[in-house]
């Protein structure tokens, strides 16, 4: 998931159009993969970062939306091997 970390440079960088992009395509290329290989961890970060660029690109609707996925995740009870 190299998007993941393109993202946040891009959005550091101030390139917020261009982090969303990368954001978008590494939530699409983790949601595709079947349920019990994604990785929650990235998934929660990856939603957690989508919800950012679409704070700063004035999204809100969607940027609140994404915050509560990932809160959800977070939330969620662990299982023994997590």
């Amino acid at each position: 998931m190299e998007q993941y970390v393109l993202a946040e440079i891009e959005y550091f960088s101030g390139n917020v159009d261009a982090a969303a992009g990368l954001v978008d395509r590494a939530l699409t290329e983790l949601t595709a993969m079947p349920d019990h290989e994604q990785d929650q961890k990235l998934l929660s970060g990856l939603l957690q970062n989508a919800a950012l660029v679409r704070g700063a690109s004035g999204d809100w609707a969607t940027a609140l939306c994404r915050q509560q996925q990932a809160l959800a995740i977070r939330q969620a009870p662990k299982t023994p091997a997590e």
